[in-house]
């Protein structure tokens, strides 16, 4: 600034008077403030969560997502009370009281509460609110509004689901497929049909669809892992990928596979496997890896005190953990959990705690006094786990709540406690607790369905008496006694299947979960068991059907395959011979031509019954498919040994077969080969037995060849009638 000071006769000036201001730090203080209020109204516009500012009870301000959120738009809500975001004014009312009290000794107040969208339809919200200025509340308060009506339905429905998974009494539900690769076609089941969403009518698919239905980023390693297989370099196929279904979604599955039928070259001609569904799996891989991306977030806007501890000192802490202990969070980084213990002993008590739940792996939970930094005393809940059990070096998550005015609530929750007495009551599975002596002190009813002993025949007595077979009772008192001593033990805190024992001495098949309970320092606990004799008949009669024939009720070809392996396995530990009796019914596809396939099966039935007459207890008989059977004879002092059985087979085949419509004749034609004098392994072994029966075949039928080295494995020439 200046003005003239001087001028000359003329009246020109010719000096200037004046001062200068350094205005750099106000222009400096001017950037940062439009700067900062250009990031504020980025984030105020584009939060994922809806944002409102009140003032003097009514809308003053609200960004674009809060109105999407109830379906209305931001010239709609301004002005208007936030009462109109709730159902009703009792609605908003209870909301505001919610808040109130969960601001108390907080600047933030934090509470979940049903909304409603314009269209009438409740919506589920966390509500943040925070005064704009907290020296003077006529600036407003800002209501922070997130949707979480998804995350309780999801909640509800995992909740479901666990209850629907622990009733569940059936085995994996995998698809089945069948790949014929010289006719390029994939025979599916029901369910892998499901998983693609085909038509109901339709029995598979081609190949080269299903291999355009892979996801390109997959198709490479498909396509690799397939061929490799059918070239015979690897034993299975096992990968996951992506495939297209009907309605274009991306299914996850996990494709397990191997070869059922090679030629003589080794190169698979079928492949039998299955399809798992991975698609909720790998859904909930995503979902957990957005879980960690919001991990941080999380930690900042928790309403608990979280506190990182290294040691003893504190690494980091979150903002309610400042706002709990009344400091700053650089005051309270680098500093002790004991700076803010009320005394010495309860610190030296919290450490105990925390030590001896560590040693054990298990987290830590305490109630202890503590000093605000204005000098109340304030009772607080901390709980805490180590990051990494395993690298204790990691430090430890503690999570600090403060519970001043619930310890004065203490009366309700021994009213809450009989409450859930009286729930267990009622509870499907058998409820039981013990003592530190082991004697049974709570018996719910499912219990005395469960095991026939009444409560009053039960309070009282040793459980083990009770409920365990005779011949575990020492183990399992040991185990207790060893629990007394450490508070630890093997079944505990995980769910194992036992065999439990009831009052008419019957034994059955539970599965129990044991949780500890430490009462003044004696430990007791608590079993949930759930009697799974159903589940357990129906996973045997799942394996039966996966390992068994449904027609001839022998072993199909997946249990030969493993009996096969086993025996050579054994034969090579012992100077012995495995034989390998590979029949073929001869003639029987005419009888199915003439008769039909119900006159078919009874004769493969009959014949399996005279296969079975023929063989030693030791032997396996197993049918293949159609008229191939398979007999394994272990442990063979000579070759002459299944010869023996060979001719047996042919005698029993010499009577006439009645089919219900006609007696008719059927002979088989038996190819025999010997481990290790004809092959040292198992698919050699297969093929020449299979070339002996053709040999057989080729002799005439209805006689018995063993494999001489050079036999090709062809089919015999045509024969003219049915037997």
């Amino acid at each position: 600034r200046g003005r003239p000071s001087r001028t000359s006769p003329e009246g020109k000036v010719v000096e200037i008077a004046g001062t200068a201001v350094d205005l750099t730090a106000s222009r400096r203080t001017d950037m940062e403030f439009r700067r900062a209020m250009a990031e504020q109204s980025a984030v105020f516009h584009r939060a994922a969560d809806g944002i409102m500012v009140v003032a003097d009870g009514r809308i003053a301000k609200v960004n674009q997502r809060l109105a999407e959120m109830f379906g209305q738009s931001e010239p709609e809500l301004l002005g208007q009370s936030p009462a109109v975001l709730f159902a009703d004014v009792a609605a908003f009312d209870h909301c505001l009281a919610d808040l109130e009290a969960s601001e108390a000794g907080t600047d933030t107040a934090n509470v979940e509460a049903e909304l409603a969208h314009k269209d009438g339809q409740g919506i589920w919200c966390r509500i943040s609110r925070r005064e704009v200025d907290a020296q003077d509340p006529t600036q407003g308060e800002v209501w922070i509004v997130a949707d979480v009506t998804e995350a309780r339905a999801m909640q509800e429905r995992l909740q479901e689901s666990e209850q629907r998974l622990e009733m569940a009494i059936q085995g994996a539900d995998l698809g089945a497929w069948e790949a014929d690769i010289d006719l390029g076609f994939v025979h599916l089941n029901d369910r892998a049909r499901r998983m693609l969403r085909l038509p109901e009518h339709c029995e598979g698919i081609w190949i080269e669809a299903l291999l355009e239905r892979v996801h390109p980023e997959d198709q490479v390693r498909v396509m690799e892992a397939i061929e490799g297989h059918v070239r015979g370099d690897s034993e299975h196929i096992q990968i996951e990928y992506r495939i297209r279904s009907d309605d274009d979604d991306w299914v996850w599955v996990l494709s397990q596979g191997r070869a059922s039928l090679r030629d003589d070259r080794g190169i698979a001609m079928r492949i039998n496997g299955t399809w798992m569904d991975l698609t909720e799996r790998k859904h909930n891989e995503q979902r957990l890896t957005a879980a960690l991306a919001e991990q941080s977030a999380i930690f900042e806007g928790a309403c608990e005190g979280i506190a990182l501890v290294m040691g003893d000192t504190i690494a980091r802490v979150n903002p309610s953990m400042a706002a709990i202990s009344g400091r700053s969070e650089d005051e309270i980084v680098g500093g002790s959990i004991a700076d803010f213990v009320a005394t010495p002993a309860a610190y030296a008590e919290l450490q105990e705690h925390v030590t001896v739940a560590f040693k054990r792996g298990l987290p830590f939970l305490a109630e202890v006094p503590m000093t605000h930094a204005d000098g109340r005393e304030r009772w607080c809940r901390i709980s805490g786990a180590p990051v990494d059990r395993d690298d204790p070096d990691r430090g430890a998550a503690w999570v600090v709540s403060d519970i001043t005015e619930q310890r004065a609530a203490e009366e309700a929750l021994r009213d809450s406690e009989e409450r859930f007495h009286r729930l267990a009551a009622s509870a499907y599975d058998a409820i039981i607790t013990i003592d530190d002596l082991g004697a049974v002190t709570f018996w719910n009813a499912s219990s005395e369905r469960i095991f026939g002993y009444s409560e009053d025949e039960a309070i009282g007595q040793p459980l083990h008496d009770l409920v365990t077979p005779e011949r575990e009772r020492a183990a399992a008192r040991e185990g207790h006694a060893r629990f007394q001593e450490t508070g630890t033990g093997p079944i505990l805190n995980q769910t194992r299947e036992i065999m439990a024992l009831r009052k008419d001495g019957s034994e059955f098949p539970a599965e129990v979960t044991i949780t500890p309970i430490n009462i003044n320092g004696r430990w007791g606990a608590t079993a949930i068991l759930r009697d799974i004799s159903d589940r357990k008949a129906s996973e045997e009669a799942v394996w039966r059907q996966a390992n068994y024939d449904a027609l001839t009720n022998l072993p199909n070809r997946l249990l030969f395959m493993d009996r096969l392996a086993q025996a050579v396995a054994e034969n090579r530990r012992k100077d012995r011979q495995v034989g390998l009796m590979f029949l073929d019914l001869d003639g029987f596809k005419a009888v199915n031509d003439t008769w039909g396939h119900a006159a078919g099966d009874s004769l493969l039935v009959q014949a399996a019954g005279r296969l079975l007459g023929c063989a030693r207890g030791s032997d396996t008989v197993a049918r293949l498919a159609g008229d191939e059977f398979v007999i394994i004879l272990p442990d063979l002092a000579s070759r002459t040994a299944g010869e023996t059985v060979a001719t047996r087979v042919l005698e029993a085949f010499e009577a006439e077969f009645d089919i219900g419509k006609a007696m008719v004749r059927t002979s088989p034609s038996i190819g025999l080969a010997y481990c290790p004098t004809d092959a040292d392994d198992v698919e050699t072994l297969i093929r020449h037995a299979d070339a002996a029966m053709y040999e057989s075949k080729r002799a005439g039928r209805n006689t018995w060849r063993t494999y001489e080295a050079g036999q090709e494995l062809a089919p015999p020439p045509p024969r003219a009638s049915a037997g």
